[in-house]
């Protein structure tokens, strides 16, 4: 054969393989498909996949070798690829001992199965120290836009008690999402939907000749949630179906699960009274802390705080340990502890002092539910109550910094289940306003040729004030003059600071108020007998712009209010010539008050700014208006102050 003939044989190969592989890789996609992938490719230009449809389904069976009332979970769900070359799609599915996955399996567009790599480990969830969460990793592949894949799995609860809820949202768009619930009529348990008003979600009920009710939730066109700034958790905003089981019933017995807040009650007091505490362990400690206390308020705040200053906070979510204080004895030996085992602790000492005091169960914010819905999800968190002289004082030790009377914004009007031996009281945390949390700058100053120079105070309150004191508490004192000068240096540009004082960082019951010397640089130009002035070195909230089309709400994690007071003495020389134009937005979520004025009289110009996030949250609907708002502050802040020459 001659090498021409053998050259044209291997290039015709060649190109019949490149043809045959090009041609696999299309037939991957339908032309359906790749229109799809298309239209959500445009809609979503950052997006790599899309979900084309999800469907969870549950159904519930009865163990009666553990007489549990389990819980099971099947998940398919179709995704689509909306690039060339995209790589793998990841899942991740979390379980713990209460739970596991079981058949993982994937599809590919002929509906022909494909092998599914898992992969398990143990994660660190929100910082918590030790957990019992494991995850369950697997991944599809893809190649070109349009292909589709679809997988599937089963997850496995082994007590209703500890279900999931599902949520209709995902970090990738969806074109629909189906949730399903199969009830046995043996079965009493309420579905409770969360956040449903701002969505189109469509709900079916079905009950067939055997009693099984087979209920249907339906929500289409789904926007991806991605990690905006400000951005609440899922429960906060998002639409998502509660499980509430009640009660069941076997062989003719009705048996109750959580019925009511009594059979709460009751679930979280047989765990309590297996803890077996031995006061004696640090009853001298308690004297010793009490020795000199003259009042029994400075008693209780010296064990408060103490607990405060010398446990670490170390979350602990393992088993049944997750809703079982630790021993007091315990916690004060090894010295940390998470917020179960210090309440305990508290609870304990204070006991030991004399007081009444009780564990306490609270949700938090991040968790919207209330004891109308009688769950372990209704709370995620353990406090200690105080009764004395007829004033009700909720002790929260994982708050380092925090005085007696004062609260978190996470726990600020929530509700709480006190103990009270057989029984129990629900009582609700007091809430505070907006100007509760504060930080407060006055600045006194005086215009040079050169620069702007003076004295100022930055004050404290608040949850503010808890930060800051929380902070200065890891600082050690060779440190601690420098970092002074670095908190309020770190508000400002072009400017140097010294000779600051602090007072009330040894005090939690008091502000904490810093004192200093400011001269602000390079915020002069001049130009002719003309001075431009930039005198708001703080410029709040001017980054905090958002996504207008994300889908949960802004959260500040507190309210906010910021005061900013600036007096300039202007010299004589010199008269006020333009001032940027006033700012004033006020609604039911946030204000932006800003305002320069002259008073001609002294030659002193005055800077005043109220900024105040009244509820900690702007609701997602209200982004269009947070953003013009921010577009207003940022035009302020670049506007500039002309002085001429007399």
């Amino acid at each position: 054969m001659s090498i021409y003939i053998k050259t044209t044989l291997l290039l015709f190969i060649g190109y019949f393989l490149i043809t045959s592989s090009t041609f696999g890789q299309l037939i991957k996609a339908n032309p359906e498909d790749i229109k799809l992938a298309d239209k959500y490719k445009e809609l979503y230009p950052e997006e790599n996949f899309a979900s084309i449809q999800s469907v969870e389904k549950f159904r519930f069976t009865y163990d009666a070798k553990e007489k549990t009332v389990q819980g099971i979970l099947t998940e398919e769900e179709t995704i689509l690829c909306l690039r060339e070359l995209n790589g793998s799609f990841w899942k991740n599915i979390r379980f713990d001992e209460q739970s596991h996955v079981v058949r993982v399996g994937a599809t590919n567009y002929k509906g022909k199965k494909e092998f599914v790599s898992t992969e398990e480990s143990a994660i660190k969830v929100n910082g918590i120290f030790y957990n019992d969460v494991s995850e369950l990793s697997f991944y599809l592949s893809f190649d070109r836009i349009g292909e589709r894949k679809k997988y599937n799995y089963m997850h496995q609860f082994y007590d209703i008690k500890y279900i999931s809820f599902p949520f209709f949202h995902s970090s990738y768009p969806i074109k629909e999402k189906v949730i399903e619930f199969k009830v046995p009529k043996w079965l009493d348990i309420d579905f409770v939907e969360i956040n449903f008003d701002n969505f189109n979600i469509k709900k079916t009920e079905v009950t067939d000749k055997k009693g099984v009710k087979t209920i249907t939730y339906t929500l289409k066109d789904i926007e991806p949630v991605n990690n905006d700034i400000l951005a609440s958790n899922y429960q906060m905003s998002l639409p998502h179906i509660f499980l509430a089981p009640k009660s069941f019933v076997h062989k003719k017995e009705t048996y109750n699960l959580f019925k009511g807040v009594e059979d709460l009650y009751g679930w979280y007091s047989q765990l309590v009274n297996q803890v077996e505490n031995e006061p004696e362990v640090f009853k001298q400690k308690v004297a010793e802390l009490t020795k000199s206390a003259s009042t029994d308020i400075e008693k209780i705040e010296a064990i408060f705080y103490w607990v405060q200053d010398n446990i670490r906070y170390l979350a602990y979510e393992n088993g049944i340990m997750g809703f079982m204080p630790s021993t007091a004895q315990e916690v004060y030996n090894k010295r940390h502890g998470d917020c179960k085992g210090m309440a305990n602790l508290t609870c304990e000492m204070l006991q030991l002092a004399g007081f009444d005091a009780r564990l306490t169960w609270v949700g938090t914010r991040s968790i919207p539910y209330d004891y109308s819905i009688p769950s372990l999800a209704v709370d995620n968190h353990m406090i200690t109550t105080l009764y004395h002289n007829g004033t009700t004082y909720f002790l929260d030790a994982t708050e380092k910094g925090i005085a007696l009377g004062d609260y978190a914004h996470r726990i600020q009007g929530q509700d709480v289940l006190i103990e009270n031996g057989a029984e129990y009281v629900i009582d609700t945390i007091p809430e505070f306003s907006f100007d509760h949390n504060s930080i407060i700058t006055k600045l006194d100053l005086k215009l040079s040729d050169e620069s702007i120079s003076g004295t100022g105070t930055q004050t404290y309150t608040g949850e503010e004030k808890t930060d800051l004191f929380r902070e200065f508490s890891m600082v050690s004192k060779t440190e601690y003059d420098k970092e002074l000068m670095n908190e309020i240096s770190s508000y400002y540009k072009n400017m140097e600071v010294s000779n600051v004082t602090a007072t009330g960082m040894d005090d939690r019951n008091t502000p904490i108020e810093l004192a200093f010397d400011i001269s602000i640089n390079n915020q002069i130009t001049q130009l002719e007998n003309e001075l431009y002035l930039n005198t708001d070195q703080h410029k709040d909230f001017a980054n905090l712009e958002v996504e207008e089309n994300r889908v949960n709400d802004l959260y500040f994690g507190e309210k906010v209010t910021i005061q900013r007071e600036m007096t300039i003495a202007i010299p004589a020389a010199y008269q006020v010539d333009y001032l940027p134009e006033s700012v004033n937005i006020d609604n039911d979520e946030f204000s932006m008050q800003l305002d320069y004025s002259y008073n001609q009289s002294n030659h002193q110009l005055d800077y005043n700014k109220t900024l105040i996030i009244k509820t900690g949250n702007i609701d997602v609907k209200n982004a269009t208006i947070w953003n013009e708002s921010v577009v207003l502050l940022k035009k302020f802040y670049n506007d500039q102050i002309i002085l001429k020459k007399n």
